[in-house]
């Protein structure tokens, strides 16, 4: 049984990613451009939580994430209207096959919950104003009319 990984970048990977290293800072400025830009469009809803990032940070976004009890009918909503989401996280790690059987005793509720509800919404950094503008505005719509 193993718990990890020890992988290594083959030297064309390697290169690729070295290369790319000059435009990190500018791509997660942006990325970090957008999440303000959510934040402040998004934190009015009522429904919906934002998980914000320690205020003494500089996150680079991977990910924006909100929660939300109606998560899966909001994604639903935003698929029907070509608009990507992305479940990253549907399992708590204690309830992955791999471990079930160790852990089968164990009742997290509040990670549990937080799996259940929780959504990634584009934040990558070549999502134009429109693009943003119109997820903000769906997002915004779904609560607003449901």
């Amino acid at each position: 049984m193993r718990y990890g990984l020890n992988s290594r970048l083959d030297e064309i990977h390697a290169a690729i990613l070295s290369a790319k290293l000059t435009w990190l800072d500018d791509s997660n400025q942006k990325k970090r451009t957008i999440a303000q830009t959510y934040i402040a469009e998004l934190s009015n809803i009522k429904d919906l939580h934002i998980v914000h990032h320690a205020p003494d940070s500089i996150p680079n976004i991977h990910q924006f994430v909100i929660t939300t009890p109606r998560r899966d009918e909001l994604q639903k909503y935003l698929a029907n209207l070509g608009i990507p989401s992305l479940i990253h996280y549907p399992t708590p790690v204690y309830q992955q096959p791999f471990l079930a059987k160790k852990y089968a005793s164990i009742h997290l509720p509040v990670a549990e919950q937080f799996c259940a509800s929780t959504l990634s919404l584009p934040s990558h950094e070549y999502l134009t104003k429109h693009e943003l503008s119109q997820v903000i505005a769906a997002i915004t719509q779904f609560f607003v009319v449901k």
